[in-house]
């Protein structure tokens, strides 16, 4: 590499190629060996360096303090670049062109050439202003420090991913196996709560319904009436429009003294002392039965003489779910009316003795069903004054 300087110090620049130099006959132009060692200077790069990448050059031997002289080939400049004491590594931001030669050289403090680095290949973009970046000297011992530190870190980190990689490992199979051994107990579970018969905390085995195991119940009662046996029933009296007021059972309250609220338990249900009479009996008795007229005053009088039918069962007032209307009926049949203003007779069979309480004759102005009365226990022997 060839270069120009004048008397000023100033340079010429560089010459664009590169020259080769041979052994000659004739060596007393040449200077004589230096007394002491001669300066080296070795870069951590030998092939290319980049646009604004860092070039390290280590100098030893010669004498303190350095200048280094970087010139690239085809340039008007040289970079010369003295070294303070005590520092013996210089770090160049590279600035040259891409795509073109350059090397560095080392002068000591006696001016005494060093040995230059090999050609290196310049590469990169052409932006060389490399913004934020400066060159800089340290140290050996510090550039030794800070590749420990490099080292040191690159490891710590490689260990890191080692052990982010086994505890990744590990928690993923520990998460396996819990979720797989709490399928298994609820599996195991749910199939014990079949067996039990239990769900959701859930008794849902099915199981027949005994009476004997049911809990008697108590029924408030704020009135108590009673049923009073007669031979016929009233009609109600007749509203404006000559249509009458329905009233689906004839009771009659029992007397102030006897007016209490209370509650009385539901007896559980027994078989009757003495089976039902045969029906076709108690249809010839209703044939051959005379049949009386009666009003509401004379049955009351006739169920106070009559001590046996005096202790009837009592029952729980009657309560519907809406009003019994049959307006089509009283349209249709306006001689309805006067006929229901009679009596109607009821079957004398109601005397015999042998017909028991649970017999329930529904008339044809009984209204019309809307609805099944639900399931009860049966509370005629709890309720008659005989069982109790």
């Amino acid at each position: 590499m060839l270069t120009m300087v004048d008397t000023n110090g100033s340079t010429g620049g560089v010459s664009p190629h590169l020259f080769n130099v041979t052994a000659g006959n004739d060596t007393s132009c040449l200077p004589s060996a230096p007394a002491s060692s001669i300066a080296h200077i070795t870069p951590n790069v030998t092939g290319s360096v980049f646009t604004c990448e860092p070039w390290g050059l280590t100098l030893s031997n010669g004498t303190q303090p350095y200048s280094v002289v970087i010139a690239a080939l085809d340039s008007p400049l040289i970079t010369n670049i003295s070294v303070p004491q005590g520092y013996d590594v210089f770090t160049y931001i590279n600035r040259a062109n891409p795509n073109g030669q350059m090397l560095a050289a080392v002068v000591d403090a006696e001016g005494q050439w060093g040995y230059a680095t090999q050609v290196v290949n310049t590469a990169g973009n052409a932006n060389t202003t490399c913004v934020g970046l400066v060159s800089s000297f340290d140290t050996t011992a510090e550039i030794v420090a800070q590749a420990a530190a490099r080292a040191h870190a690159a490891a710590e980190a490689a260990k890191r991913r080692r052990t982010d990689i086994i505890v990744g490992v590990v928690v993923g199979v520990c998460g396996l196996l819990i979720i797989a051994g709490a399928a298994a107990w609820w599996w195991w579970r749910r199939g014990k709560a079949r067996e039990d018969g239990t769900w959701d905390h859930q008794d849902t085995l099915a199981r027949a319904w005994d009476a004997q195991d049911s809990t008697v119940a108590e029924v408030p009662r704020a009135r108590e009436y009673r049923r009073v046996k007669t031979f016929s029933q009233d009609m109600p009296p007749m509203t404006s429009t000559g249509s009458p007021a329905y009233t689906p059972l004839l009771t009659q309250p029992v007397d102030a003294a006897n007016e209490h609220t209370g509650s009385r338990p539901i007896p559980q249900p027994s078989p009757p002392a003495t089976p039902p009479p045969d029906r076709s009996r108690r249809r010839r008795k209703g044939q051959k039965a005379p049949r009386y007229t009666t009003n509401a005053s004379s049955s009351s009088a006739w169920s106070e003489s009559s001590p046996g039918l005096s202790r009837t069962p009592q029952l729980p007032p009657l309560t519907f779910s809406q009003p019994l209307s049959v307006p089509a009926l009283q349209a249709s049949s306006p001689q309805m009316s006067t006929q229901r203003s009679r009596s109607f007779m009821l079957s004398p069979s109601i005397l015999d003795p042998d017909v028991q309480p649970d017999i329930i004759i529904q008339h044809r102005d009984g209204g019309i069903v809307h609805e099944l009365p639900p399931p009860y226990l049966d509370r005629y022997d709890a309720m008659s004054p005989e069982s109790g």
